[in-house]
């Protein structure tokens, strides 16, 4: 009975030990991905400023954008989270994905009762999403419509395309 008792003690001191070694391992890798996520941020913030005057993106912001990007696809390779914080994340991408169409589908219909075609729309509108002078850009597009939107709609469009915005920075 001692032996069995010996033999306990020393399995729970050497489990609590291997906890204790991967809770260091496991906290300071959430650090540099917190430390990694901060830069990350940084950049995309100043690609968003960059994007909302309609300028292009310096080109070693994108590389540094697209190095921490890289590097925290790589940190987050060896986290594995439970199924619940999974799907937790997966509603809150949803949500923002459905905010999105509602907010782009207004628009839509404002543009339609201008008589702009669908593809028109689209094709003038992907890419463009951020661009602050697309409204003054597809006003002076050819056609009637193209003018009719900017003009019927244009606190509208504008408060639309802010929200757009402010999904984009979530």
């Amino acid at each position: 009975d001692d032996e069995d008792d010996d033999e306990n003690e020393q399995v729970n001191v050497s489990l609590s030990k291997m906890e204790e070694e991967l809770t260091e391992q496991v906290l300071e890798k959430f650090e540099l991905i917190a430390k990694t996520y901060e830069k990350l941020h940084k950049a995309q913030e100043q690609r968003l400023v960059a994007m909302n005057k309609g300028e292009t993106v310096p080109a070693a912001t994108e590389k540094r954008y697209a190095k921490l990007k890289g590097e925290m696809v790589d940190l987050m390779e060896d986290v594995h989270l439970n199924n619940f914080r999974i799907e937790e994340l997966l509603d809150h991408l949803t949500g923002l994905n459905n905010r999105l169409l509602g907010l782009e589908g207004k628009l839509l219909r404002f543009a339609d009762r201008c008589k702009i075609k669908r593809p028109d729309f689209v094709k003038q509108y992907q890419g463009h999403e951020l661009d602050p002078n697309w409204m003054e850009r597809v006003s002076e597009l050819p056609g009637k419509g193209w003018k009719a939107f900017i003009e019927r709609y244009p606190d509208e469009i504008a408060q639309l395309r802010e929200q757009v915005g402010g999904v984009s920075a979530e």
